[in-house]
């Protein structure tokens, strides 16, 4: 699933099978809690918060947090726990394996987590024509072969920038890895929450 951001001149990067699973984890804890409410049994209410926020942060987590972002300037793969921002003129290229995966010059690779999944093993090989009428048509292209195409045309559009000394200096500039700080430390207050819950009962 591919986004734009016309408005911060950027497009997001994601799998869609992940984002069933998030808003799947999110209905289960609606109903638990909507529950406990709805039976005003205030003491299962009050023991369920912390566990059922900390399910609902662990999926966001694992399945809507991560993702790839293409901007002018780089390609940022934004995996679980980490962020790696990688302007243009680190990148060599990209290919698809069980997902994206940035390969870096001068060697080194970066695995893209949020990005969307290769298709299955000779499937994307094959080239399914759909057939109205007897005529064949174009055939589509899978989720990983769209974010492999949008992520080689913003890399070919940032190479060409590359001649102006200004931009030149922008794409290449070091990869930059870092923790993504913001969940990890909701996840710490969460993890410390539940243990007041279960220490408090």
């Amino acid at each position: 699933m591919i986004r734009d951001d016309k408005g911060a001149n950027r497009r997001v990067i994601r799998a869609g099978s992940p984002l069933v699973t998030f808003w799947l984890v999110v209905v289960c804890v609606v109903f638990l809690l909507g529950d406990a409410a709805l039976r005003r049994d205030g003491a299962v209410f009050g023991i369920s918060v912390a566990p059922c926020l900390l399910a609902v942060w662990g999926a966001w987590v694992l399945f809507l947090r991560p993702c790839v972002v293409l901007t002018p300037d780089s390609i940022t793969a934004r995996n679980i726990g980490r962020v790696v921002e990688m302007p243009w003129g680190q990148v060599e290229d990209a290919r698809l394996r069980f997902g994206l995966v940035v390969d870096l010059v001068g060697g080194g690779h970066v695995n893209c987590w949020g990005g969307p999944f290769a298709a299955r093993p000779g499937v994307a090989r094959r080239s399914v024509l759909a057939r109205r009428g007897g005529e064949p048509d174009t055939p589509s292209l899978d989720a990983g072969e769209a974010a492999l195409r949008a992520v080689q045309a913003v890399h070919d559009e940032a190479l060409a920038a590359a001649a102006d000394p200004v931009r030149a200096a922008v794409l290449n500039a070091p990869v930059s890895r870092r923790w993504d700080t913001i969940p990890l430390v909701i996840g710490a207050v969460l993890v410390v929450a539940v243990v007041i819950e279960a220490l408090a009962f």
